[in-house]
């Protein structure tokens, strides 16, 4: 029983210790606890900083928590300046023992737990973290001070500071400014410096015044590595103005001088004087400059004005002449009650910059020119002050819109003074737009003026080709056959007769007659000629001679033309934008009847041939009308032929017909003509034009042309009547045009439109071909001035002459069989 008993406990014991083995935990199953970790906040220097942790998750924790400091500077926590260890007892937080600051700066704090038999350690916190940084801020030091008391003049003054500050070293910086300086914005009479030692009270040096009046002082700490400093105390300050009394007072001089202004412009000062004692006396006032910042040159100004009492005393007005700063000071005299006192050189609004005047340049190029004429431009300057230095002209071209290329012309002419000024002109060589750029070079005392735009309206400059105008004259001589009839007695006698028609040409259409000198032998039959270019005319004669009856005939060839072709250069007289061609057509028909009378029974007409070459120079002036029968000037004539007529008689029969062509525009204007060996050259003044040159009675036309003078007033008249039938006006470069009607009732034919200026002074002419109206028929009528209506009459002739024709003809064909028997009976 007793050793069953025994079995039984030591199975027990046994049970009981495999139990507790299996239930206990190894070291790895300590638990582990959590820390974090929260500094101090931000704190000044010599003021305490510390660090809490709070420990949470532990096994009934003990042991301890290890706080670790690294001060300013020590970014990677290598050297610790502080450490400090708090038991633990179970989860909670924990405190470090506090640290006393001595340098401003940021600290880092670590922390770890230690750990126990049943926790494990934790830590350390990451050096740097933002929980456990502490920055600590240098110390804001403090300062008062005071003034010793006022006193009379030559007694000392001083001033103190009572400083507080950490550890504190630097300096106090004491400052006097005065007497009666209460901004103290004049140099200071007094400048102290003392080294400070920790907190406590720091005096200025005395300083003894020699002048009555009120002073005052300013302190300031310089700070350190742990005091912020501290500034200078406003002017003027409670506890630190002093009152020296005894002897003269000084007065306060404020000056004030104007900015800027432009050279040539008047600059002045002015002086304001406060705090004297019925101050009397003077103020001087000198300008340095320019550019004398030291004021020790000659002054370039001076003025004096008269003081009575405090107030504001301006100086004379000084005419700036050279650009730069000028530097003013003012200086009290002082009187017996006053001290003297003065603004120094290079004071607060003292000084005056004189600048640069502003100039301004208008350019106008010359007008238009033909190629080989002179082109040049004009700058007008203004602004300037007494301007020196150079005006440049550039011209670009021909068509160097952007002014890119190289000048075509470049020139240089020297300013004396605001005004106009002229490039050397410049003969060009091509056609087309040139462009003008002009600009001041400015000098010491002006501003440079901007070049001109490119392509600026005033600037630009056409040149063209020279205007050609070709004109062809035809001179058509219809064929005239004049028969002569005439009963003399048979003589036995033949002599050749001979008929010399000197050629006939002129630019119009004209009827010449022939005299004809008859003597026995030969007949000369002799043309009044007006010849201005080269021409050759032929006359052949035939004769018939029949028993006691001598017929002559006189043929002239059917059609004699010459033909005249004459270039017409352009002149200009304003600036025309374009160049005209004109062409001018001209018909010229000339009939020349030949009357020959001959006594002899044969006769022979010699055709000769007569060529003149002459060199005429001729003016045409305003259409006239003449009708030569002898000779017609080569001077100045414009001839217009009558209309066409028919003449019969007993004796001979002479028709003279006219032949006008229809142009499309035809131009008449006053001319310089020169004429070598048949080639004209002519100038042409102003023209005209008619579009549609044929119209209908009662239709509209468009009359246009140029050469008149800008401006003028036109008048626009239809011939033969004289009807004015338009007005306009010509524009700048001589141009007009204006849109006509001819009125309804006017006759068919050739008219003459006439435009001239209100004076008629000036007039051109062209033809137009007016027709009858569309809307009505006119037939027969009174001849127009420059041509008639022949349809009808002419078509009665004809029918007439036919008639008799064929009145002749049956007649012949029903005569009797024996009619020349009868007739011989």
């Amino acid at each position: 029983m007793a050793k069953w008993a025994v079995a039984r406990l030591v199975s027990g014991i046994a049970l009981f210790g495999a139990l507790s083995f299996v239930g206990a935990s190894p070291a790895s199953a300590l638990s582990t606890p959590s820390i974090s970790s929260v500094a101090s906040p931000t704190t000044s220097v010599g003021l305490q900083i510390f660090d809490v942790v709070d420990l949470t998750g532990g096994s009934n924790p003990t042991g301890t928590v290890t706080f670790t400091l690294f001060g300013p500077g020590d970014t990677t926590c290598a050297t610790p300046i502080f450490t400090t260890t708090t038991a633990v007892s179970g989860d909670g937080a924990y405190d470090s023992a506090p640290f006393t600051t001595s340098v401003a700066g940021t600290y880092q704090w670590k922390a770890s737990y230690s750990g126990d038999g049943a926790n494990n350690p934790v830590g350390p916190t990451a050096c740097g973290a933002p929980s456990e940084s502490v920055t600590v801020s240098h110390f804001a030091a403090a300062m008062t001070t005071t003034a010793s008391a006022g006193g009379t003049v030559g007694v000392a003054v001083h001033d103190s500071a009572t400083f507080v500050g950490f550890n504190a070293t630097g300096t106090i910086t004491f400052q006097l400014f005065g007497p009666n300086d209460p901004f103290c914005s004049n140099a200071a009479v007094l400048s102290s410096t003392v080294a400070v030692a920790g907190s406590g009270t720091y005096q200025s040096s005395n300083f003894t015044p020699t002048a009555s009046g009120t002073y005052e002082w300013q302190a300031s700490y310089s700070g350190d590595s742990n005091n912020l400093p501290i500034g200078a105390n406003t002017c003027p300050e409670s506890g630190e103005s002093v009152t020296v009394t005894g002897g003269k007072v000084t007065p306060i001089i404020a000056t004030t001088a104007a900015s800027s202004v432009p050279v040539g412009g008047d600059v002045s000062d002015t002086a304001i004087l406060t705090d004297g004692a019925s101050p009397s006396g003077t103020i001087m006032f000198t300008l340095y400059g320019p550019d004398d910042a030291a004021c020790a040159g000659t002054p370039a100004f001076t003025s004096m004005a008269a003081v009575s009492g405090n107030g504001s005393y301006p100086s004379g007005t000084f005419a700036a002449t050279a650009v730069g700063t000028y530097q003013w000071t003012a200086s009290y005299s002082g009187d017996s009650a006053n001290n003297a006192v003065a603004s120094g050189c290079g004071a607060t609004n003292e000084s005056v910059v004189v600048t640069k005047a502003n100039t301004s340049v208008v350019t106008q190029a010359s007008g238009p020119v033909i190629v080989g004429g002179p082109v040049s431009d004009t700058a007008t300057l203004s602004g300037g002050f007494s301007p020196t230095g150079t005006m440049t002209f550039e011209l670009f071209g021909p068509d160097d819109a952007t002014c890119t290329g190289s000048p075509a012309s470049d020139t240089t002419v020297a300013v004396s003074g605001n005004g106009s000024y002229t490039s050397d002109p410049f003969d060009t060589t091509s056609p087309g737009t040139y462009q003008w750029i002009a600009s001041y070079g400015g000098d010491s005392n002006d501003n440079a003026s901007a070049p001109g735009a490119c392509s600026d309206a005033s600037e630009s400059v056409v040149v063209s080709e020279p205007t050609t105008t070709t004109s062809t004259s035809t001179t058509t001589i219809p064929s005239t056959t004049t028969t002569t009839s005439t009963t003399v007695p048979v003589t036995t006698t033949t002599a050749p007769t001979t008929t010399t028609v000197p050629s006939t040409t002129t630019t119009s259409s004209t009827t010449v007659p022939t005299t004809t000198t008859t003597s026995s032998s030969t007949s000369t039959t002799t043309v009044p000629e007006t010849t201005t270019t080269t021409s050759s005319t032929t006359i052949p004669s035939t004769t018939t001679t029949a028993p006691s009856t001598t017929t002559t005939t006189t043929t002239v060839p059917s059609t004699t033309t010459s033909t005249s072709t004459t270039t017409v250069p352009s002149t200009t007289t304003t600036a025309p934008s374009t160049t005209t061609t004109t062409t001018v057509p001209s018909t010229t028909t000339t009939t020349v009847p030949t009357t020959t009378t001959s006594t002899t029974s044969t006769s022979t007409t010699t055709t000769s041939t007569t060529t003149t070459t002459s060199t005429t120079t001729t003016s045409l002036p305003p259409p006239t009308t003449t009708t030569s029968s002898t000779t017609t000037s080569s001077t100045t004539s414009t001839t217009s032929l009558p209309p066409p007529t028919s003449t019969t008689s007993t004796s001979s029969t002479s028709t003279t017909s006219t032949t006008t062509p229809s142009t499309t525009s035809s131009t008449t204007a006053p001319t310089t003509s020169t004429t070598v060996a048949g080639t004209t050259t002519t100038t042409l003044g102003p023209s005209v034009q008619a579009q549609p040159s044929t119209v209908a009675a009662g239709s509209p036309t468009v009359v246009s042309g140029t050469g008149f003078p800008p401006g003028s007033q036109l008048n626009v008249d239809l011939f033969s009547t004289g009807v004015l039938v338009g007005t306009t006006t010509a524009n700048s470069l001589g141009d007009y045009q204006v849109t006509v009607t001819i009125p309804a009732n006017t006759i068919p034919g050739t008219h003459t439109l006439v435009v001239s200026t209100s004076t008629s002074t000036l007039q051109v002419q062209t033809t137009v071909i007016v027709t009858a109206a569309t809307t009505t028929t006119t037939t027969g009528g009174a001849l127009s001035f420059t041509g008639a209506n022949l349809r009808g009459p002419g078509i009665l002739a004809l029918l007439l002459v036919l008639a008799g024709v064929i009145s002749v003809a049956v007649t012949w064909r029903r005569r009797p069989a024996d009619w020349p028997i009868r007739r011989r009976r």
